[in-house]
């Protein structure tokens, strides 16, 4: 992509920002085919308003600045002052309104190509239903609709007067951008949130997510080379609510290992709230992401994760696969162990998950009473308490007693569910 560079400001950190501009035809045709999977990213989201972005494009209208980064050298041109060229980039901000725009102008170029192989007036008649019927696997590449490049075409004929050059002019205006280099993935992260701070707020797990993502590479490392069948899943990939339905075994949502690991490193449960987002960012405090964790911590917890999936798997089926699947279980479950450790002084984690799996393991007894558990949660009047909350506190009540008594009695959920809750 070619730019002009009109400033330029660098940081404390050495991190570089320019101020720059392109056209955005120039800008559309630089992404990489995977611009979209950035992992710092939310993933493309359904946002009325942006639907409209075609409309501000036809119309000439200003678009917003798009916020980039680069790992490249941002050189400029012989002889040039001010002009210079980045050949890969990410996007920071603007991933939503790239997306939408990238869609409208593949729509412009593919109505490039028909009109040298279609009649001219048969484009021009063919309403939404038969243009679909026609195009839909190009339309499925693409990202369109019928009905959108049935507008398209209208504002085609009716606007550039049949003109393919009038309507790609459009993308030849242009584009302003802040070009970041030099910034670590923690700086990245801090300018994506600073930067969707007065957007549409991000989920809370996504904002987790950003904040342990250099976590993220210790767990996929670590369940390539024990080849566990240890499948990761991201906010963006699967909603919480979809994912408590459909997990399989093996499969682990990130957000609940982060949750899971503040709760077991608090030795109580952890609510996800703003709160925590602000206790977490703030560096001063026993909550950095730079320490929190170590590859033993991780390697040890994904050995005893796999170890208990498998171990309720083929007790319990799939009522013990489903029961893991909620965040307000798996969080009470460690922030128990996490008790427990403490209590004990005891900083092996490896050697309590090996001591937890052997005991259920060799049970002959329902310790877990999940079908049990199950139905009283089911029975719980709504209406008198924070179910999620109520739940946590139970099984990390429930949890913390069993392993006090090295799982040798079953857990009896009434007990743990009644304390102040009105039947």
């Amino acid at each position: 992509m070619d730019i002009r560079i009109f400033s330029m400001k660098e940081e404390l950190n050495g991190g570089i920002c320019y101020l720059c501009e392109s056209t955005l035809e120039d800008y559309l045709d630089g992404l990489e085919e995977n611009y979209k999977e950035y992992s710092i990213q939310r993933g493309i989201i359904s946002n009325t308003y942006l639907d409209n972005l075609a409309t501000s494009v036809l119309k000439s209208k200003h678009i917003p600045p798009i916020t980039l980064v680069t790992n490249r050298d941002v050189k400029l041109k012989k002889g040039q002052t001010n002009k210079s060229e980045i050949t890969s980039f990410r996007i920071l901000d603007g991933l939503q309104r790239t997306h939408r725009l990238k869609i409208l102008w593949d729509s412009v170029r593919f109505l490039e190509n028909l009109l040298a192989t279609e009649a001219t007036n048969k484009l021009s008649s063919m309403d939404s239903y038969e243009l679909t019927k026609m195009f839909s696997d190009d339309f499925d590449r693409i990202g369109t609709s019928g009905k959108e490049f049935h507008s398209l075409i209208r504002h085609f004929f009716e606007n550039e007067q049949g003109s393919i050059k009038s309507l790609k002019s459009k993308f030849k205006v242009v584009q302003w951008f802040e070009i970041w280099k030099n910034l670590s993935p923690e700086d990245e992260i801090d300018k994506i949130l600073l930067l969707n701070a007065g957007h549409k707020q991000m989920s809370l797990h996504h904002q987790l997510e950003l904040l342990f993502l250099n976590q993220l590479d210790l767990f996929e490392e670590l369940s390539e080379k024990e080849n566990n069948n240890f499948k990761i899943i991201r906010e963006r990939e699967m909603s919480s609510t979809v994912y408590s339905k459909k997990r399989e075994p093996g499969m682990y949502y990130f957000p609940h290992l982060i949750s899971l690991t503040l709760s077991f490193l608090e030795g109580k449960p952890v609510t996800t709230n703003v709160n925590l987002i602000k206790k977490i960012h703030n560096e001063n405090t026993q909550w950095s992401t730079k320490d929190i964790v170590n590859y033993f911590f991780i390697e040890s917890l994904m050995e005893f994760l796999v170890e208990f999936d498998v171990l309720l798997n083929n007790r319990y089926g799939e009522e013990g696969v489903k029961w893991i699947s909620k965040d307000t279980v798996i969080t009470g479950i460690f922030a128990a162990f996490g008790k427990y450790m403490h209590s004990k002084n005891n900083s092996d984690t490896r050697e309590l998950f090996k001591h937890i799996i052997f005991n259920l393991r060799n049970s002959d007894i329902d310790i877990l009473q999940i079908s049990r558990f199950n139905a009283i949660r089911m029975s719980v009047n709504l209406s008198s308490i924070n179910i999620g909350s109520y739940t946590k506190n139970a099984v990390h009540e429930a949890i913390s007693d069993a392993l006090r008594y090295d799982f040798s009695q079953p857990i009896i959920w009434e007990h743990y569910f009644s304390r102040g809750v009105k039947q």
